[in-house]
């Protein structure tokens, strides 16, 4: 999980939906971005267009891991990145990026 007070931020940042389809509104690296709510999850997960948009750098070096979802298991590269929900800012984050199919953004977990 990217932030350890994650129920405490979500209480003070509107979130869009209820329930899985919660999301919020975050500055992710130099982009703003709308992050879907996944308390279950173990790593912070953006697409690899918002990535580039935040300004997220991916070299043939970049470490990898693999990531399971509800659609199997995939392999996600993993980069640095500052976050912000709210007045609340995580500095220096891992996050796995991940080629989407679709046109979702990411998850914070």
């Amino acid at each position: 999980m990217f932030i350890s007070t994650l129920a405490a931020v979500l209480a003070s940042v509107p979130c869009q939906g209820d329930g899985p389809g919660c999301s919020v509104n975050a500055k992710v690296g130099r982009s703003r971005l709308l992050l879907k709510v996944d308390t279950g999850a173990d790593i912070t997960v953006l697409s690899d267009a918002a990535a580039r948009r935040a300004g997220v750098r991916l070299g043939p070096d970049s470490p990898s891991i693999s990531i399971q979802g509800v659609n199997g298991q995939s392999i996600a590269n993993l980069a640095r990145v500052d976050i912000q929900i709210g007045a609340h800012e995580e500095q220096d984050i891992v996050v796995a990026v991940y080629a989407w199919a679709t046109g979702s953004t990411g998850s914070s977990g």
